[in-house]
């Protein structure tokens, strides 16, 4: 779907939270998959207001923050 963008999460945040870090700290939700990808990757929406130029960038300087304190 070109609405989705499938991310791979790296092998050091699979057993982590991550995802409820990123909603608690930054108010960002991204999805997990389902499926034989369950686990493998998360999917972002870029639909609706969202898909605006300012909050794709912000949403991308965020998860990059989010990622380098995670390690």
């Amino acid at each position: 779907m070109p609405m989705v963008t499938c991310v791979e999460i790296p092998e050091a945040l699979r057993d982590t939270n991550f995802q409820s870090e990123l909603l608690t700290k930054f108010g960002v939700e991204i999805a997990a998959s389902f499926g034989s990808l369950q686990g493998k990757i998360w999917r972002l929406g870029t639909m609706g207001y969202v898909a605006q130029k300012g909050y794709l960038v912000r949403f991308i300087s965020i998860f990059g923050a989010a990622l380098l304190q995670a390690g």
